[in-house]
């Protein structure tokens, strides 16, 4: 796969309520919904594009993400359909909606990412959360082909290429634009895209 492809596979928006706003994604997957539902909760499928997943997974429950230390609760566990989770870091509190449609033979992944306009979104916007979406939205997608590239170590190396910098350029362009379509000025979506990729190359080069 040319991972060049997938930067249009994808829809971005971002809407705003009461002080935070949400990140939206969307996604059509050559899968049926059963499966992409499996691939997005199993955990021995998540490490394998994502990361390794402890705790009670079931509604009500507890999860916590091995590698990066995000944890939170369930919420809403509805399978294959709705997915409701807390996204809690550091203490931070932003909160995550998945929902799979069937589409044809296949199926779409939207992903709402809301989190308070705080000083994170007045520095990068959209555009730091946005492109770590994008990057787990490439890697479901590589999974889904068996692609080897969709294991979390594979898919860095290939991000520090020049292939792999171009995918970040174009997503951080993708998020700009939405930002400016949601109301931000082009400069300041420009310069939130900046910053952006600076953090990114930056946590690529103490990899």
């Amino acid at each position: 796969m040319n991972i060049a492809e997938q930067i249009n596979a994808v829809a971005r928006r971002i809407t705003s309520s009461g002080g935070h706003y949400t990140l939206v994604l969307e996604q059509a997957y050559d899968t049926p919904p059963d499966d992409l539902w499996n691939a997005c909760t199993d955990p021995e499928r998540l490490p394998r594009w994502f990361e390794p997943i402890t705790g009670d997974l079931r509604e009500g429950g507890r999860y916590k993400l091995e590698s990066s230390g995000t944890e939170g609760t369930v919420e809403r566990c509805r399978p294959p359909s709705q997915l409701d989770i807390t996204w809690e870091y550091e203490g931070d509190v932003s909160w995550v909606r998945v929902r799979i449609a069937a589409v044809g033979e296949g199926s779409r992944l939207t992903l709402e990412h809301s989190a308070p306009e705080d000083e994170y979104w007045r520095t990068y916007g959209p555009c730091s959360g946005g492109f770590g979406w994008d990057e787990s939205f490439l890697a479901l997608r590589l999974l889904l082909e068996g692609d080897e590239r969709a294991a979390p170590e594979a898919l860095q190396k290939m991000l520090a290429t020049p292939e792999g910098s171009s995918f970040m350029d174009a997503s951080l362009a993708s998020w700009s634009s939405a930002y400016v379509e949601w109301g931000a000025g082009v400069e300041e979506a420009r310069e939130a895209a900046r910053r952006a990729g600076d953090f990114y190359r930056n946590l690529m080069d103490q990899a």
